[in-house]
């Protein structure tokens, strides 16, 4: 889904929850680089995406007008793709880097500093932004990075910027 707001997600999820029974919601900003970098072993939580440390078009939909790392150069789409037009990562998810951006619960802050420590959502700070990850088809590869991070207005829409939802597990 595109062109949808914060608020717009935010109320999906809200909604999504009523009508199922489940606790749906937005992912954190914590959650998302966790399934972002999709590694549960050290040797793999440095690396700059999922798939290793180079990007090609066909494992991630970006604007490939552009390298990275030395990463091949490829006409652009400019568009968003279907859902299994690239592999999906270890986890299972598809498109959690490239394709479009996607908001998150935490508020914007310039920095990690301050992150909770258990995975929460940060909801101080810059309320009337929040965090967008994982890059989209109009970016350059290296907001496409797991570590990247950015913000949009909160009611902002773009054909750039979507979302994914959460449930939470009852144990």
């Amino acid at each position: 889904m595109i062109f949808v707001s914060w608020n717009d997600a935010r109320d999906y999820a809200a909604w999504l929850a009523r009508k199922s029974g489940q606790p749906y919601r937005l992912l954190s900003e914590s959650e998302y680089e966790y399934v972002a970098r999709a590694c549960r072993e050290p040797k793999c939580q440095s690396r700059t995406f999922w798939f290793g440390d180079k990007i090609t078009p066909e494992v991630a939909n970006y604007n490939s007008q552009f390298s990275y790392a030395g990463s091949p150069k490829a006409n652009a789409r400019r568009r968003t793709l279907a859902v299994n037009a690239a592999p999906p990562n270890p986890f299972g998810l598809y498109h959690i880097l490239g394709n479009v951006r996607q908001w998150v619960a935490d508020c914007w802050n310039p920095t990690l500093q301050g992150l909770p420590l258990d995975g929460r959502a940060r909801m101080s700070g810059d309320c009337n932004s929040h965090v967008v990850r994982g890059g989209s088809w109009s970016d350059d590869p290296v907001e496409l990075r797991a570590s990247a991070r950015s913000w949009d207005d909160t009611k902002a829409r773009s054909s750039q910027l979507g979302f994914r939802v959460a449930r939470d597990l009852l144990r």
